[in-house]
């Protein structure tokens, strides 16, 4: 793995993530996901390029490296992403609102046909620089807010 692609990587996602509160949370799991990937596969080669990078790497990278190590596709890998961000929301959703668990479970499962497109869209990218740039406006401003809060709920 060469550790330049892999700074790449790092940073345009980093340039798609304007709210510095994100990016921080994104490193702090990055962070965790380095120390299973050191603990699963130091040898590694793409965990030799994470370490590499010398900083907190965003949360996508480090999940990336972490299935290469385990010898995850690519396919399996995104939907695994995918999956961990739509049950976090539904996670929070039932410490935010009073909702019935299992309608939260089924919000994470009706987003099935969604996810396989983003997926496709996901493994056609084949180069750092065309790494799709959506966009949620108003979590970013939200992010922002949230931090000078005294009564924060979460990190970010």
């Amino acid at each position: 793995v060469d550790p330049r692609a892999l700074e790449a990587v790092h940073e345009e996602l980093l340039a798609r993530s304007p709210s510095d509160p994100l990016r921080e949370v994104s490193g702090m799991l990055g962070r965790g996901l380095v120390r299973l990937a050191a603990r699963l596969r130091p040898d590694h080669p793409a965990v030799a390029a994470l370490s590499a990078l010398g900083r907190a790497p965003q949360r996508p990278v480090a999940l990336g490296v972490v299935a290469a190590a385990i010898g995850a596709g690519e396919a399996e890998t995104a939907r695994v992403s995918l999956y961990d961000d739509a049950q976090t929301v539904a996670s929070a959703a039932l410490k935010l609102a009073p909702v019935d668990p299992v309608d939260a479970a089924g919000w994470v499962l009706s987003t099935g046909d969604v996810m396989t497109s983003v997926v496709a869209e996901a493994l056609a990218v084949r180069d750092a620089v065309d790494l799709p740039a959506p966009t949620a406006p108003q979590i970013e401003g939200w992010s922002l807010e949230h931090r000078n809060k005294t009564r924060r709920i979460f990190i970010a």
